[in-house]
């Protein structure tokens, strides 16, 4: 509970204690249910305003964001190295133990000789390590759709452009969560290999999957002024191309929503690495959950091979990002995933502005139904 070196911080101490006065209790309680009884488990916890900026230097991390409120980091190693990252913001205490009551569970059954829980949630997601296992993946989405059912998340929807990770929470949705709406947002410029994959995820699923379509008057006007294939020309004529073939219709299709979900990882872009499972969209003051946030690129194959999902076949010809046909192009193997997006760009700024406000990546904000603090 404090800043190297020091071995105690007083600050922090007594916000946490304040905050969350019996948390270590009840881990104990935890750890008996799991099996781990006696099971020797570090924590660092820090209160707020007084928040530590090095949670991995304990198995459980938890920072203080707000008065009863903390972020959490589990798979932290007392040596200091860095091996966890954020899993959920701004949770209070008995979510807190929702999510560490399974994740200790089954460390218990899965854990390798020697193995101490710091390192073992880190080994089971980096790569050249013991990968998870795709039961164990799938139960953590199913999980979070089953928050989705409820208030103050219902009615949820999914926001779908028929990519590989799109086609498994597809898949995942149709079996175990038909609570939630599936939507797309089809541009008038996509590629026929998706059409073709829209209509056999209908065929195959027999979902209802509403489209939205920009607007024409919009679209007309821009051509008109500007040409089909302006977006080449400028950054600025690129957005605007988006923005009314995507952010616009993808407005509309919230609009009365809940949360919406989206097929988003971190792998996919330099712009992605920080993303969350939960976030607070702020451009359109939802709760926006990203469920394979953490999944490797070979886990949403594996999945998709495991189960015969229907996929785009463009994935085959060297396509691992699609998005319109004039926008995207086959990369070389050795290349960053969404090297084909808008190629002519500078990668760090490659949003087509669907998670974008202000040009940046939106994100930490909670993942609550509320307005963030200050609006009104």
């Amino acid at each position: 509970m404090a800043c190297v070196p020091l071995p105690i911080c007083p600050l922090a101490m007594a916000e946490s204690e304040r905050s969350l006065p019996v948390f270590p209790d009840r881990i104990e309680v935890l750890l008996a249910e799991a099996g781990l009884e006696g099971e020797a488990l570090t924590m660092r916890m820090t209160g707020y305003p007084h928040g530590c900026a090095r949670p991995y230097l304990a198995e459980i991390g938890l920072v203080g964001k707000a008065p009863s409120l903390y972020n959490l980091y589990p798979g932290g190693d007392r040596t200091g190295m860095r091996l966890n990252a954020l899993d959920r913001e701004a949770l209070g205490e008995e979510a807190q133990l929702d999510i560490l009551r399974p994740r200790l569970k089954r460390f218990a059954g899965l854990r390798g000789a020697g193995k101490t829980f710091g390192s073992w949630p880190a080994a089971y997601s980096r790569d050249g390590e013991e990968p998870m296992r795709i039961e164990t993946r799938i139960q953590d989405v199913l999980l979070l759709f089953g928050e989705l059912r409820n208030a103050p998340y219902a009615p949820a929807a999914f926001a779908t452009s028929f990519g590989a990770e799109d086609m498994v929470l597809t898949d995942l949705i149709a079996k175990h969560a038909p609570w939630i709406e599936i939507f797309t947002l089809d541009t008038g410029r996509l590629p026929e290999e998706t059409y073709r994959l829209i209509q056999e995820t209908r065929g195959h699923y027999h979902l209802p999957i509403q489209v939205y379509f920009p607007e024409h008057g919009t679209v007309e006007r821009y051509v008109r002024e500007h040409g089909p294939n302006a977006f080449y020309e400028s950054q600025e004529m690129r957005k605007t191309c988006c923005h009314m073939r995507k952010v616009e219709p993808l407005q509309r299709a919230l609009q009365g929503k809940g949360a919406w979900v989206t097929g988003m990882r971190r792998e996919q872009a330099l712009t992605r690495q920080d993303l969350a499972v939960q976030e607070w969209d702020a451009a359109h003051e939802l709760p926006k959950f990203n469920p394979l946030a953490d999944w490797r690129g070979k886990e949403v194959w594996d999945y998709i091979r495991r189960f015969e999902v229907p996929y785009n076949r463009l994935h085959d010809q060297g396509y691992p990002s699609i998005g319109c046909a004039p926008c995207t192009r086959a990369i070389s193997p050795d290349q960053d995933i969404r090297a084909g997006r808008w190629w002519w760009e500078n990668p760090a700024a490659k949003e087509c502005g669907l998670h974008v406000v202000d040009g940046r990546l939106i994100r930490a904000r909670p993942a609550t139904p509320q307005k963030p603090p200050g609006q009104t």
